[in-house]
């Protein structure tokens, strides 16, 4: 019966069908089925397969014909004006009824009361309002961030003992949910917690600052530059991650410039710092600490542990890319030996890391600039992401839920269109609730 619809959706777009042929084909299709076959009360029941068209056309249903056969001679027929416009009213008149009953349990996706709805919006208006919160939270966070590095610098060793193993819990929970909780082995959190551990008990201890400020302005700043760590102020996972690699720079290097104004009421003063290129504590010592690091993760990871496949890690998430720089340099000879290149190019990459921190260490100035350029270039990843990608989908969204009302309100022109010599005006309107690009839910009605 889908191709009687279709052949009779056909003659109404042309408006007119001649023939007495077609006439009679008309007549015997099951469009003009009794009223008790057309059941509003239960619509489904006309209902086995409904979908929209690709070009959102026309409306295509599949309803047992009269006779529990299928005909083509409609569609097959050459397609002229209708002569007879009583005929045509009434059939016109029954599409109709079928067509607002359809497009009531088809069109119109859901009401907002229904209960997997209402489900669906509350978890939309939750995870905007986290968003919301998010937003708000890093703008302050910048300014009291900026505030305690330019003007109260005794305030720094307290907002990274309170932050620091806040965000880490949270992302421990995060994560564990998502199956990302082996990236918790990585250097990046060995290294802040090292950096909570000497400023909560060892602050005083020239030699141990030394060795956190190396892995500080090392690897750890390095790192936001090869995983394009991005200020983008709603994402609690991008913040966290930015958070992770440029914190404990920021904090080194007020107590490395500034350790009387930062432990002017801290429990314990920080060193007045008397070596300056000293190979051991700034290159040496932390280059064994990465070694130290690099054996336990394997060892715990790759022959304990040993994660399946749906556990995602950074070796995996480096190399998940065939035709990756990362993938070519860790598939040199062959998958066997991945993860010990791997393991090897990390180590050649701090060594080359740490060969710089006697620059930033010693000279202010240097030191100050490296900071600005890595806080920079997050903040032109973040604008990045807002302007390129986030701006893109948010035009996509729209386009996307422009097109679909157009094509429902173009479906509804081409479905009841008025033949030649019917006075009759039929309009029908339908409720489309389409989402916006950020997320909230619009109801819009389409007339025709």
């Amino acid at each position: 019966m889908e191709e009687n619809i279709k052949a009779y959706h056909e003659i109404l777009d042309v408006g007119d069908a001649g023939t007495k042929k077609n006439q009679a084909s008309l007549t015997s299709m099951s469009v003009l089925t009794p009223e008790k076959e057309l059941n509003h009360e239960n619509p489904k029941q006309l209902l086995e397969m409904n979908t929209m068209s690709k070009d959102s056309s026309a409306l295509r249903l599949d309803i047992p014909s009269r006779n529990g056969k299928d005909t083509k001679e409609s569609k097959d027929s050459n397609l002229t004006p209708i002569k007879e416009s009583t005929q045509s009213s009434f059939a016109l008149k029954h599409m109709h009824e079928l067509y607002e009953t359809v497009a009531e349990i088809t069109v119109e996706p859901a009401h907002k009361d229904e209960p997997d709805v209402k489900a669906f919006f509350k978890v939309l208006r939750k995870h905007r309002m986290q968003s919301k919160v998010t937003y708000v939270m890093t703008v302050a966070g910048i300014v009291l961030l900026s505030h305690c590095v330019l003007t109260r610098k005794w305030l720094m060793p307290y907002l990274y003992s309170v932050l620091t193993p806040s965000l880490l819990f949270f992302r421990l929970i995060m994560y564990w949910k998502m199956k990302y909780q082996y990236f918790m082995l990585d250097f990046c959190y060995f290294a802040n917690i090292y950096c909570f551990i000497y400023l909560c008990l060892f602050p005083q201890r020239e030699d141990m600052f030394a060795v956190g400020y190396s892995i500080a302005a090392g690897p750890l700043i390095w790192a936001l530059l090869i995983f394009r760590n991005s200020l983008v102020l709603h994402s609690i996972d991008k913040v966290t991650s930015l958070y992770i690699h440029l914190m404990p720079c920021l904090l080194t290097f007020v107590i490395r410039w500034y350790p009387e104004e930062a432990s002017s009421k801290w429990h314990k003063p920080f060193p007045k710092f008397q070596f300056h290129f000293n190979f051991l504590w700034l290159v040496l010592v932390p280059m064994c600490f990465h070694v130290l690091h690099q054996v336990i993760y394997f060892v715990l990871v790759n022959l304990i542990l040993k994660p399946s496949s749906d556990y995602l890690n950074l070796f995996r998430y480096v190399t998940r890319k065939e035709g990756s720089l990362q993938f070519r340099l860790c598939n040199l000879f062959g998958p066997r030996y991945r993860i010990l290149l791997y393991t090897a190019w990390s180590l050649l990459m701090v060594l080359g890391m740490l060969f710089l921190v006697p620059l930033w260490y010693n000279y202010f100035i240097a030191n100050s600039v490296m900071l600005v350029f890595f806080c920079a270039t997050a903040a032109f990843n973040g604008a990045t992401y807002y302007v390129d990608v986030f701006s893109f989908e948010g035009a996509e969204k729209s386009k996307s839920s422009k097109s679909d009302i157009s094509s429902i309100g173009s479906n509804n022109k081409e479905t009841t269109e008025q033949p030649p010599g019917d006075s009759n005006n039929v309009k029908s309107s339908q409720t489309v609730v389409v989402c916006s690009p950020d997320g909230e839910g619009v109801e819009t009605r389409v007339t025709t």
